[in-house]
């Protein structure tokens, strides 16, 4: 295998309770030739004294603070403190991966030429870490390669987990102009990659768990804000239809179902998420009108087309946009 340079980036915000074991798992790599960027992004508990801790007793972690500004801006922030890379690789602290991991994607990625290799991963919660952490023998998984990028904009493919940038090892020359929309400070990782698959040639995925990602009822994506998925959502849509549609980035032949997975992501965030699951009745119904306004200006300007969504969750749309909001709740719940 050719050496090259790795580059983790790890936003941190108050995770002492499971910061050590995401740092362990770095160190544990049979690949060694890595530095992690570590950023401290205001943390009141003890993050920062554990940080400090192992930068001080491997000098491959490099720690930087800064006063709270979020997790886009952070992971930004750290994209332009890389220097002198040949990989990227995103990871959270509240998760960690197999010791085997940066071996095994970057064979795959220069076997294969590819400018993405991704793994599959496990949901875990208070395991010992040390129970995954059993010898692979990954040539025995399935892998696939795709060379045709655009059908992962439209997920057309099931294949692979590709939304999340934590199960993956990237091509920095091919990344490193790539940042994330500062627009979005929630559901962040969905339009960065799609960003990136817009912009790669191709990908390599292993069928096998090489990351572990922590069921952490305190981490954001479990202690759900509704509001702001709301506003994630509408933020998305329209980021996604500026850059995708009117940047002219998705092929002929896969418009028709990009054009259906805006349409199904604007009904499951705007509509479905706080109508159906929010259980705040004035939240409620304040989202609820606030993406009635927005879907009426969104279908207006043709970025949501409702031809596209089944006809149940095609009449719960028109519901929404005739401010019916009794009707539209009743019926939610028979819209899959």
């Amino acid at each position: 295998m050719r050496s090259g340079k790795i580059t983790i980036l790890m936003p941190v915000f108050n995770m002492e309770r499971y910061l050590r074991d995401a740092l362990d798992c770095l160190l544990k790599q049979t690949y060694t030739n890595w530095e992690c960027i570590c950023v401290n992004d205001g943390s009141t508990d003890k993050s920062g004294i554990i940080l400090a801790e192992y930068a001080k007793r491997d000098k491959r972690f490099r720690v930087f603070s800064q006063s709270n500004m979020g997790l886009t801006k952070t992971h930004n922030k750290q994209l332009d403190l890389v220097q002198n890379t040949d990989y990227l690789f995103f990871r959270d602290a509240d998760d960690y991966c197999h010791p085997q991991t940066f071996e095994i994607l970057l064979n795959l990625i220069q076997k294969y030429d590819a400018d993405v290799a991704e793994c599959g991963h496990l949901n875990v919660y208070e395991e010992d870490p040390q129970s995954h952490y059993k010898s692979i023998e990954w040539e025995k998984y399935p892998i696939f390669v795709f060379n045709d990028m655009s059908i992962f904009l439209t997920k057309k493919t099931r294949r692979g987990a590709w939304l999340p940038v934590w199960n993956k090892l990237y091509r920095w020359d091919k990344i490193k102009d790539i940042r994330f929309s500062e627009k979005l400070s929630y559901e962040d990782d969905n339009f960065y990659s799609s960003v990136v698959n817009a912009n790669i040639g191709k990908k390599v995925i292993i069928d096998c768990p090489l990351c572990f990602y922590r069921q952490n009822p305190a981490s954001m994506t479990h202690s759900l804000n509704f509001e702001k998925y709301v506003n994630a959502g509408t933020i998305r849509i329209q980021e996604s239809y500026d850059y995708f549609i009117k940047g002219n980035r998705v092929p002929e032949k896969y418009l028709n179902d990009f054009y259906a997975d805006l349409a199904d992501d604007a009904y499951r965030m705007m509509i479905r998420k706080s109508l159906k699951k929010c259980p705040n009745l004035l939240l409620r119904k304040k989202l609820f009108f606030q993406s009635s306004d927005l879907m009426n200006q969104y279908v207006a300007a043709g970025i949501v087309q409702p031809k596209y969504l089944n006809i149940p969750r095609r009449f719960v749309l028109w519901l929404c946009r005739k401010r019916l909001y009794a009707l539209a709740r009743l019926f939610v719940f028979t819209a899959n």
